[in-house]
């Protein structure tokens, strides 16, 4: 937080003294023959180092350039704060000498409808030599934002982050945990040599496609169903004395990402947007698997057309309840997981020096897989630093990858899950002050053309939810993780918490599918969040899943003031 002295002093006579005026302020520190260009920061998820690094490029840009009477150039001070998260944390914008902010876990509407935010829509659609910032953004994210602003832009998207299994694919290829095509006896199903045939994995192929460029092979191997997914870790655990999986016993609802990726494959990326446009304004409606019923322990599932009025059945839908079905297997068996993850000690900070550890120190038991969300590995720079110096032989690059979890039928690509609610937002008071709004387009444009779009991904590794490739020389510029997410997401479908559908988004916080929101239930009059804590407590999956169900009433007097004919 370097200088952060420095900014409340700017703050403070900003506030009492030019009304948050860009230029006639004297403050000390700041260069006052420049314009000051003041970005607020989420300092977690993808951190603040790719803002640094942006900022001498921007400032490079427009050194000749003034944006007020008396001053050329701008200075652009970054205050990073993890206090900017949250929807209830920005409430106060408007009292901030921050121009712009960059934040997560945001639900965009409620700070557009408090009239907090500057409209930014001639900034978004203006041509410029690289094109306008609107041609460029993903249709589903572009589509929500300027429905969220009654066809006005407020905000726009910031990062991509996904959440699923990590897995050691050093630590998978020296120990051959890939299931065989052509099982050698006493193989028990798995590769005996790294260059023996292996399976085809969750999407049934290998090789890469001489038209898409998408690479089939990366999973081969790696189980098809949940079924092998518990063969694969009882193998670890019982044939190779490992343990197969670990999470945060302090945060156990980060368990939930796993529930939130298999949910998403059994769906596929389709049905999967259902959950947030509940099929308005489609041509070509999408089909649901709903479980309706069950004979004995057998599911009755039909596929229904799934609109706003009969949107309650989304909480019987199959791809939960065969989530949490595996996750009781898998909780069940204590032997796959360390007593960190159930005993609330396990931060995640420790969930991840354990992780990267296991497999180097000889102290220790290798760990193959964890749950985490791809940011774990820039959260881990320092100990993966350390590491190296303390084990001198290993790879400062280690060969982590998001991997490929099982698909549902007729689902061919793995889906990627956006969640985090990511936007970059401009303070609504600067509106009226020219200098502000200039500085600000200036910025907005620079940020999001496409050579930072780039250079950004290289940094964190993180995509932003925009169109834009990497050009080969900047691929192999990243690490090997970050290539790795990349190409999943190359490879995938992503799909985000994102919707034209009014139901939707006057009713975020209450329909979001975010790990933490999405597995709430009350089971013989207790609340739960997270499933494995009900488990716990001997709760079955089946009554779990018994328990989401909503009735058509219930949802009626929530939200049929938003059905549409």
């Amino acid at each position: 937080m370097k200088g952060i002295r420095k900014w409340m002093l700017c703050a403070l006579v900003a506030v009492i003294g030019c009304g948050f005026a860009l230029s006639g302020c004297t403050t000390s520190g700041y260069d006052d023959t420049k314009t000051q260009l003041f970005v607020a920061n989420y300092d977690g998820g993808v951190g603040s180092e790719w803002l640094e690094e942006l900022k001498p490029r921007f400032e490079e840009a427009y050194k000749d350039v003034s944006f007020e009477t008396g001053k050329t150039g701008v200075e652009l001070i970054v205050d990073p704060s993890r206090n900017y998260q949250g929807t209830g944390n920005l409430r106060t914008m408007k009292t901030s000498y921050n121009h712009i902010f960059f934040s997560e876990a945001i639900y965009l509407p409620e700070l557009i409808n408090a009239g907090l935010l500057y409209d930014i829509s001639d900034i978004v659609k203006e041509n410029t030599a690289g094109g306008s910032i609107e041609s460029r953004m993903k249709e589903q994210e572009r589509d929500a934002i300027a429905a969220y602003g009654n066809g006005s832009y407020y905000a726009l998207p910031h990062y991509e982050m996904y959440n699923g299994i990590i897995y050691d694919i050093d630590l998978f290829e020296e120990k051959g945990f890939y299931f065989s095509a052509n099982p050698l006896p006493g193989s028990k199903g798995f590769i005996m040599d790294k260059d023996e045939q292996r399976t085809l994995g969750p999407d049934g192929k290998t090789g890469v496609d001489a038209v898409t460029g998408i690479d089939y092979s990366l999973d081969d191997g790696l189980p098809a169903t949940t079924d092998e997914l518990l063969a694969l870790m009882n193998y670890i655990a019982v044939d190779n004395s490992m343990l197969p999986i670990i999470w945060s016993g302090e945060s156990k609802q980060y368990s939930n990402m796993l529930l939130e990726k298999l949910s998403l494959n059994y769906d596929g990326d389709d049905a999967s947007k259902v959950f947030y446009d509940f099929n308005y304004g489609k041509t070509s409606p999408v089909k649901n698997k709903i479980i309706t019923s069950f004979n004995g322990t057998e599911p009755v599932i039909e596929e229904i057309e799934i609109n706003e009025r009969n949107g309650y059945l989304l909480r019987q839908s199959a791809s939960k309840y065969y989530a949490l079905d595996f996750m009781q297997q898998m909780y069940a068996k204590d032997r796959y997981y360390p007593s960190t993850a159930t005993s609330g000690t396990g931060s995640h900070e420790v969930v991840h020096e354990k992780f990267i550890y296991s497999s180097i120190d000889p102290t220790q038991t290798p760990i193959a897989m964890m749950i985490e969300g791809t940011f774990w590995y820039r959260e881990s720079t320092d100990i993966l630093q350390r590491s190296v110096s303390e084990f001198p032989a290993t790879s400062p690059d280690r060969n982590f990858g998001l991997m490929p979890l099982p698909l549902g039928d007729g689902v061919d690509k793995q889906v990627l899950g956006n969640t985090y609610y990511s936007y970059c937002m401009v303070n609504g008071n600067i509106k009226g002050n020219e200098a502000a709004e200039k500085v600000v387009k200036a910025f907005l444009q620079f940020a999001y053309g496409d050579s930072e779009l780039r250079k950004f991904t290289v940094s964190t590794g993180t995509a932003r939810q925009f169109d834009y490739e990497l050009s080969e020389q900047e691929f192999n510029g990243m690490n090997k993780f970050y290539q790795n997410v990349w190409t999943a997401r190359k490879n995938g479908e992503v799909v985000t918490s994102a919707s034209t559908n009014d139901m939707f988004y006057n009713n975020i916080s209450k329909l979001s599918q975010s790990y933490y929101n999405a597995w709430d239930a009350t089971v013989n009059d207790q609340s739960y969040k997270v499933p494995i804590t009900a488990f716990d407590n001997g709760v079955t999956a089946r009554q779990y899943f018994d328990s989401f169900r909503i009735t058509q009433d219930s949802w009626n007097a929530a939200y049929e003031d938003f059905f549409h004919e």
